[in-house]
């Protein structure tokens, strides 16, 4: 697969006494404290969708494993620039982001949107991958200055002025790239596996998140829980889902929804995975349809908190689509529940 570096203008360090633009605003981070929940999968798609919606987006891999890099064909060999450079200081964002060719919606303008096209176009798919290896040597330093190395980045060099939302993939937490996707970040998603072991991480990861913002006075937007890898035929999975939903409901009154509908499982996801495109350009059939279509709820629902400004439009284009009914009421299932981008997560009441 084709790529090319996506260098912008300038990329000069600013002066940290200027006033600086709050680009953790625009940013979202993929949280889990387990592993293997499809959080990278989530990431790109998301990433994938929001560009097909018109929108400037860019992928940070925090990840050692280089999950999102990888799905992307962007991962950096050893000796390439990539995001370790980034964090120790010696470059900006800009100098190691690249532009994945296959994955521009431009490049199958002339596809229908349920098809992997564009809805909107002009979006842009941009990433700053993670190296083959040795990412963990840096991403595991603690301090405040390793922790606060992404936010310093992308608000020094300007990085987020070209971009309409940023989303951060960190690797299934440790308490140093918790910290460092947070302090970035003010967005999060949290992707659950629909399995009962899963549960207790995703309480853990939803509780670290509010007593970070409440000890260091950072504001922590919860635009929802991610279900993924759904097997709506297994007893577990619709229990573990039916607990989430009600955990969820008890602490947070509906602020902090599960969203809807799960994505469901498929083997569209490693296809998609191994030949490194989107799901949407793989996906067949009407198994198909409905995967893509949950992808692009929850990405919906993500810009509608982030930048809910481009939601008219979005919207307005669905509606030139004429899309079949049975994919509108997936595709628009969260959206009067992410209308209101002010929510954020506090300490719920006892």
């Amino acid at each position: 697969m084709g790529i090319v570096w996506a260098r912008q203008k300038g990329g000069a360090m600013a002066s940290l006494g200027e006033s600086r633009a709050n680009y953790r605003a625009k940013t979202v981070a993929t949280l889990c404290s387990k592993g293997g929940v499809g959080k990278s999968t989530l990431t790109a798609q998301i990433l994938d969708n929001a560009a097909r919606f018109g929108l400037r987006v860019a992928g940070v891999d925090l990840d050692p494993n280089g999950s999102l890099s990888r799905m992307t064909g962007t991962l950096a060999p050893v000796g390439e620039i990539s995001i370790r450079e980034v964090l120790e200081g010696s470059i900006t964002p800009q100098a190691a982001t690249r532009k994945p060719l296959q994955w521009q919606p431009e490049v199958v303008a002339d596809r229908a949107w349920a098809k992997g096209g564009p809805l909107i176009p002009g979006g842009e798919v941009h990433i700053v991958p993670a190296p083959d290896r040795g990412l963990d040597a840096v991403t595991s330093r603690s301090g405040t200055e390793a922790e606060h190395a992404l936010f310093e980045a992308i608000t020094t060099s300007g990085f987020g002025e070209y971009y309409d939302m940023i989303i951060v993939d960190p690797p299934a937490s440790t308490a140093s790239t918790f910290h460092l996707a947070l302090n970035a970040a003010q967005h999060l998603v949290f992707p659950l596996q629909t399995e009962s072991a899963a549960l207790s991480g995703l309480v853990l990861t939803i509780e670290s998140a509010i007593k970070f913002s409440s000890s260091t006075g950072r504001p922590v937007n919860g635009i929802g829980v991610a279900a993924t890898m759904m097997d709506g035929r297994t007893t577990e999975h619709t229990e573990t889902l039916a607990a989430a939903k009600e955990w969820m409901q008890e602490k947070f009154h509906g602020q902090l929804p599960v969203l809807e509908p799960p994505v469901p499982r498929r083997t569209t996801v490693p296809e998609a995975g191994a030949e490194m495109l989107p799901v949407a350009r793989v996906a067949r059939g009407s198994k198909g349809a409905q995967l893509t279509a949950a992808y692009s709820a929850i990405a919906l629902a993500v810009v509608a908190s982030v930048v809910p400004e481009k939601t008219d439009a979005i919207f307005d284009a669905f509606e030139a689509a004429d899309l079949p009914a049975e994919l509108a009421e997936v595709v628009f299932a969260n959206f009067r529940a992410s209308e209101d981008p002010s929510a954020s997560l506090e300490t719920p009441a006892n």
